[in-house]
C-alpha cells in the first residue's frame, strides 16, 4: 500500500466519523479529512503543469 492508499482509507475512516449527531466531532472529523485529502490527493502545481503541457 503506498502513501496515496493509506490516506485515502484514513480520509474516508474519518468522513465515516463525521456521520455521528455531534456537531463539534463532525466539524472537526471533516476539517481532518479535508486538511488531509488536500495535502496528499490534490495534484500539486508542478504534476499539473506537468499534465498540461505548459
Amino acid at each position: 500500500m503506498n502513501e496515496k492508499e493509506y490516506y485515502y482509507n484514513l480520509i474516508k475512516g474519518w468522513h465515516s466519523k463525521a456521520s455521528s449527531d455531534d456537531y463539534f466531532g463532525k466539524f472537526m472529523f471533516e476539517y481532518l479529512a479535508f486538511i488531509a485529502y488536500l495535502k496528499t490527493q490534490w495534484k500539486n502545481e508542478p504534476e499539473l503543469i506537468r499534465m498540461t503541457g505548459n
